[in-house]
C-alpha cells in the first residue's frame, strides 16, 4: 500500500534526535522525507482526505529543519495549498500561496504562489489581495480577468476608510 510506504519513509526522521520539536535530520534525509511527504499529501488529497493531507504537510514543515529548502519542500507547500482548495479552505490556501510568494517574490516560489492565488475565488478577500491576483493575471496575459479583478477590488474598497490608498 502506497500510503504505508510514504509513512514509513517519513518515519525515517524518528531515528534522529529532536530539538524543540524539530528532528535533527541531514540534507539527504530531509530530501527523502520531503519526497515522501509530497506523495502522501497528493495521495490523501486525491482520496478526498484533505484534512489529513494538510496535517501531513504542516507536520513536515514544522518538524524538518529547512523544510522548504528540501528537494520537494516547495512542492509540499504547493500541494498543501491544493489540499486547502479541495477542502474549501480558501483563506488557508491564500495564506499558503502568499507564503510561497514571500519566500522569493521574483523566483520560482513567487511564481508558484501567484499561480495559486490567481486561481482562488476572490469573494471575501481584501482589496489589496484582489489587486495582487489582478497583477498576477496581467503578468500571465489574462488582461480581461485582470481588469475584472481591478473593478472588484475598487468595488470592495468603496466606502472603506482607506479607500483612496487601495492600489496606490
Amino acid at each position: 500500500d502506497a500510503l504505508i510506504d510514504y509513512q514509513d519513509a517519513i518515519e525515517l526522521r524518528e531515528q534522529f534526535e529532536q530539538d524543540k520539536g524539530v528532528f535533527q535530520v541531514g540534507e539527504d534525509e530531509a530530501n527523502v522525507i520531503s519526497g515522501a511527504t509530497l506523495q502522501l499529501v497528493k495521495l490523501l488529497t486525491k482520496q478526498k482526505r484533505t484534512r489529513e493531507a494538510i496535517g501531513a504537510a504542516e507536520d513536515f514543515l514544522r518538524t524538518i529543519p529547512g523544510a522548504v529548502s528540501a528537494s520537494a519542500g516547495l512542492k509540499v507547500l504547493e500541494a498543501k495549498a491544493e489540499a486547502e482548495i479541495a477542502a474549501g479552505d480558501i483563506a488557508g490556501a491564500s495564506a499558503t500561496g502568499q507564503s510561497l510568494v514571500d519566500l522569493d517574490p521574483d523566483g520560482v516560489p513567487g511564481r508558484m504562489g501567484r499561480a495559486i492565488l490567481a486561481r482562488l475565488p476572490v469573494d471575501n478577500l481584501a482589496p489589496d489581495k484582489i489587486l495582487g491576483i489582478a497583477e498576477t493575471s496581467a503578468q500571465r496575459g489574462e488582461f480581461v480577468r485582470a481588469l475584472d479583478l481591478c473593478r472588484r477590488a475598487r468595488e470592495t474598497a468603496k466606502g472603506a476608510r482607506d479607500e483612496q490608498e487601495i492600489g496606490a
